[in-house]
């Protein structure tokens, strides 16, 4: 008897161990259960009143929405550390926009009443900027991420549209520069803050644009790059420059990834650093020469220091940035031409033939970034 007692203390105490357990475990951290927890609220009516639906981490077609009208939603609310992207059509598809705070009126980015499939997501990367149609951040928009910063023509079709920025909104500590042709080319022009209605030479005639971590100048006598150390030039949207033989122009191409295979030599001076606005060479390791400015009959006027009719290769001077968390930053100022007053500044632009670089007249183009190896 004293046995059989003694089991069914034995199973009460189990039943309330695994009852204390069950409960335990029940408490997970809210990022473990995201995905079992509305996260975004669309409502019918504008200021989000009339039906909701109340959604979850996942996608949604017309049919799962219930309690919602199809093309009916006029207001979302999305939690913070959340996406939502809203198509126009069933089955993700039409255009679509990417929202990640709450819209108290969809007509205002032109999407009222025309919300037919979503996807609900967990932000993998932050905001910077929204490109938008209209003046006064309205319109169609395109949302500029921290993972992608630059945006050629293709990228901005499905939202602003190509030929079509008319105000853009900036983090605060971030810029946009925009371009009137694609691949980062044309006329060009540097937002240091939100705009609502762009300058008339670029609005309705963007077609490519680069954000960017804000600039800070840093003191005149900064020491940047340690000598006989190599490095890869970098422009960003486009790639790093790299030796490439090729049958016009100067053998330079472009890679996707780093190529340590240039060196920023000073004049040997004992801290062994060149500094910002003295006279260097630029050396190649694959070419083993240095790179100077040349007249040639095709591509950009550079050649390799033995093919000109230069006596030494210290024609180039840098003025610098300090992009925060980023690489040493410059911009790379040719002597030859600035002390004949003419365009000296290298940057990315398109040409019929040799490499894509051309010389500019100003520094408001995104600077070439350095990495050492």
């Amino acid at each position: 008897m004293r046995n059989n007692v003694f089991s069914i203390k034995e199973a009460l105490i189990l039943c309330l161990f695994v009852a204390t357990a069950i409960k335990v475990f029940a408490q997970e951290p809210a990022s473990l259960t995201a995905s079992s927890t509305t996260v975004v609220t669309v409502y019918q009516e504008a200021n989000f009143g009339g039906d909701k639906r109340e959604c979850r981490v996942g996608n949604y077609r017309t049919a799962d929405l219930p309690g919602l009208n199809n093309n009916a939603a006029s207001s979302i609310k999305v939690s913070p550390g959340f996406e939502v992207v809203i198509y126009d059509n069933d089955n993700y598809g039409g255009g679509n926009l990417v929202i990640d705070g709450d819209v108290k009126n969809l007509a205002d980015f032109d999407f009222n009443d025309k919300l037919s499939s979503m996807k609900v997501r967990a932000k993998t990367a932050n905001t910077v900027a929204k490109l938008f149609r209209n003046p006064n951040h309205k319109g169609m928009y395109t949302v500029v991420k921290t993972d992608n910063l630059t945006l050629n023509q293709s990228e901005l079709t499905d939202g602003v549209g190509n030929d079509a920025l008319s105000s853009l909104s900036l983090d605060p500590a971030y810029e946009a520069i925009i371009f009137n042709d694609k691949d980062y080319a044309g006329g060009d022009r540097r937002e240091p803050v939100s705009v609502l209605n762009l300058d008339p030479r670029f609005n309705d005639k963007v077609s490519s644009i680069m954000v960017r971590k804000k600039v800070v100048p840093p003191s005149p006598t900064t020491l940047k790059f340690d000598y006989k150390k190599k490095v890869a030039l970098w422009m960003p949207g486009h790639g790093y420059v790299k030796y490439q033989v090729r049958d016009k122009g100067i053998n330079l191409g472009w890679s996707d990834t780093p190529v340590f295979e240039w060196e920023v030599q000073g004049d040997g001076n004992p801290s062994g650093k060149v500094q910002t606005g003295k006279l260097f060479r630029l050396y190649n390791h694959v070419e083993k020469d240095y790179l100077v400015y040349a007249v040639r009959d095709n591509g950009i006027h550079l050649r390799w220091l033995k093919d000109s009719n230069k006596k030494d290769a210290f024609d180039w001077t840098f003025e610098s940035e300090n992009l925060a968390n980023s690489r040493s930053a410059v911009f790379l100022k040719n002597r030859t031409l600035a002390s004949d007053g003419k365009p000296a500044y290298i940057r990315y632009g398109v040409r019929d033939e040799g490499i894509n670089l051309i010389f500019e007249g100003k520094t408001s183009f995104a600077p070439i970034l350095i990495e050492v190896q």
